[in-house]
């Protein structure tokens, strides 16, 4: 889109004025320099104007870790040298570190910048703009170019230790699995000292002869086939906040470190997402990419619609064991479904916890009337109590601490 610039206008009016009063007045100067300055005008017109303009955009790493940076490097091209000034728009969940994606150059240029990924999620570049300018600046063409770059930003992995959730069953025929803690199994855990009622067996006689303070036995690490279930709010309402500071993307991080915790037990995290609809449950791929497959619906799926807790409970109840761990990630708020859910959880014998996410931050980031907020974490102070009622493990989180911490918390006896 081209336009004057405010010399350029400036230079408008005093042309036309010129060559009115020179036709008005008889006077062929006032004519002259009427009509000259409107001929500049045209050839600047001319000359501001761009006939192609192209960028290639190359970002060092396309995937990044909460924390990760990555240098963007632009090259704008256009057939003929122009002045311009060139602006790349900055998603939120990327912080500029180094140089600026803005600078008055003449094109062909290339623009350099560092960006560190501060929010999970998939961050697009862009779009670009471009404002070409002729050389006495009196016009300006701006050209607005989108970007199909996108910046992939996993959750960091918060190392977990006093989880409380446990495996209580074993699903049979599907081999054994590691958890990562002391007990039956085959492979080997630990040491410590002989204890009355260990076998002769479990004794390391090196290990005992080395330290020459007693017999020493061998722990075995416990063995699990557990499959914990997480479901994990996708509603709209998880979007309240800002871009960066909302329970959405809390939920993605708790879910992240629960489930790298859950596959280092050896225990099989799986995921089920609802909001517009009730999407999974989805099992972890085999091999390295096993959490990265379950992180990806979280980073394609931005949080829609109002489908509760109890409408994806109905739909997967069929798939759950009984007294396997069933883990929930929301901030419970605007759900009426989820005491029903818990209940339908608990008739079917499930372990059930709730990472219930503090959301006040999130509430008063997005302006909401004070006495609106009250109300509604009120409401939510109630349906934690059901909860708790009938027979959920809710365990409160508030985002600004780590939770890790909040976790050990619950754990303790």
């Amino acid at each position: 889109m081209k336009h004057l610039t405010k010399r350029g206008g400036g230079l408008l009016a005093a042309g036309t004025l010129g060559l009115a009063a020179g036709l008005a007045l008889g006077s062929w100067s006032a004519s002259a320099l009427g009509i000259a300055l409107l001929l500049a005008l045209a050839v600047a017109w001319i000359e501001g104007e761009a006939p192609s303009i192209q960028v290639v955009r190359e970002p060092t790493s396309a995937i990044l870790t909460e924390g990760g940076r990555t240098r963007v490097v632009l090259h704008v091209q256009t057939p003929r040298r122009r002045r311009a000034l060139i602006e790349e728009e900055v998603p939120p969940g990327l912080h500029i570190v180094q140089g600026l994606p803005r600078a008055d150059a003449t094109i062909p240029t290339k623009l350099e910048y560092e960006v560190e990924a501060r929010t999970p999620g998939r961050w697009r570049l862009g779009p670009l703009r471009v404002r070409v300018t002729d050389p006495l600046k009196l016009v300006e063409e701006t050209w607005t170019i989108s970007a199909n770059e996108r910046i992939s930003v996993y959750p960091r992995l918060d190392a977990l230790r006093d989880v409380p959730l446990r495996s209580r069953l074993s699903l049979p025929l599907a081999g054994s699995y590691s958890t990562g803690q002391a007990g039956l199994g085959s492979d080997f855990y630990a040491l410590r000292a002989y204890q009355q009622g260990d076998t002769m067996r479990t004794v390391n006689w090196r290990a005992s002869a080395r330290t020459g303070k007693g017999l020493v036995v061998n722990q075995r690490e416990k063995e699990s086939q557990a499959t914990v279930t997480f479901f994990v709010d996708a509603r709209a309402i998880g979007r309240v906040g800002t871009p960066t500071q909302n329970a959405w993307v809390e939920s993605i991080r708790a879910f992240a470190a629960l489930a790298a915790h859950a596959a280092r037990r050896r225990d099989r995290p799986r995921l089920v997402l609802y909001g517009e609809r009730v999407h999974g449950p989805t099992s972890a791929r085999s091999g390295d990419a096993a959490l990265t497959s379950l992180l990806d619906p979280l980073l394609d799926l931005p949080p829609t619609g109002s489908i509760g807790l109890a409408a994806a409970v109905e739909q997967v109840a069929p798939l759950l064991r009984p007294k396997a761990p069933v883990v929930i990630i929301s901030a419970l708020l605007e759900d009426e479904s989820v005491p029903f859910a818990i209940t339908s959880l608990r008739s079917l014998e499930q372990n059930v916890t709730v990472i219930a996410i503090d959301p006040s931050q999130h509430l008063a980031a997005s302006g909401s009337p004070a006495s609106g907020i009250e109300r509604t974490l009120a409401e939510r102070t109630l349906r934690i109590e059901a909860l708790r009622a009938r027979g959920g493990h809710v365990i409160p989180w508030d985002p600004s601490e780590p939770l890790a911490i909040a976790l050990a918390r619950e754990a303790r006896p």
